[in-house]
């Protein structure tokens, strides 16, 4: 991603690595250590099924997101679909017995 946005324009200086994180609730976490207080809003890049519950995750995380989707390779389609809609309801559920 990093070389694409390179390519697209952006300054390499501009583009924070996050390369700590196993999950993307860690990602969010992580990443927030390279918001400063003077930007409110921001952008998470997922793959189209999974951009729903990343939003919702940065947003319990007190971020304030907006979603882009990425493309999702067609032939991941159903499975991926099959996957999130478990861990969805996974992160239904912990927010519910927070």
């Amino acid at each position: 991603i990093k070389r694409g946005l390179v390519l697209l324009g952006v300054e390499e200086e501009r583009i924070y690595l996050e390369d700590r994180s196993t999950s993307t609730y860690e990602n969010l976490e992580y990443s927030k250590e390279f918001i400063d207080d003077s930007h409110s809003k921001g952008i998470v890049v997922s793959n189209s099924f999974h951009l729903y519950r990343a939003v919702l995750m940065a947003e319990e995380q007190g971020l304030d997101v907006t979603g882009l989707p990425g493309k999702t390779p067609r032939i991941s389609v159903v499975q991926m679909h099959v996957r999130e809609y478990a861990a969805l309801t996974k992160l239904y559920l912990d927010l519910l017995l927070k």
